[in-house]
């Protein structure tokens, strides 16, 4: 008896493990760290990024925004971003373009290392661009170009 009810719980666990790695193989991948993802999708946001108000946000307005987003930490003007750029200094580093929850959130340097594709400490706007055309197309869930509200709110970036 013992013996048949350890080969079951072997064959029941191996099925439940196989389906969880199924459906996380399936699922879209996430783009940015969870912090990030979350105030991002949250409403205050969308509204930042949605620049003729019609409730959508288009590619150009996402991009727009993102140049100018660049801009504003590029502190020295010199078209790269440096951790010192990107992190801020203490006590001023929200960004004017963004909720306080979402600066936060994009200036900690565990986003810096997943936008950084080189791994050389230094952001340019090429890479900066390319993080967030990735964010766009993950957000945009039937690739028409714009993101309509209930893929902005969805659960997270990547669900």
């Amino acid at each position: 008896m013992r013996n048949t009810f350890t080969k079951s719980t072997i064959i029941t666990a191996t099925l439940l493990s196989t389906l969880g790695f199924g459906l996380l193989a399936t699922a879209a991948p996430m783009v940015g760290t969870g912090g990030y993802n979350i105030e991002l999708k949250k409403l205050g946001m969308m509204k930042m990024l949605d620049d003729n108000g019609d409730h959508m946000v288009t590619q150009a307005e996402f991009n727009g925004y993102y140049g100018h987003v660049f801009d504003e930490l590029d502190a020295n003007g010199n078209g790269t971003l440096d951790v010192n750029e990107w992190t801020g200094t203490k006590g001023a580093n929200e960004i004017s373009l963004g909720t306080g929850g979402y600066s936060r959130e994009l200036r900690k340097t565990e986003l810096m290392d997943m936008v950084d594709s080189n791994a050389d400490h230094i952001i340019s706007k090429a890479e900066f661009t390319k993080f967030h055309q990735s964010v766009f197309a993950t957000m945009d869930k039937n690739s028409d170009k714009q993101i309509n509200p209930q893929e902005w709110l969805s659960r997270q970036v990547g669900s």
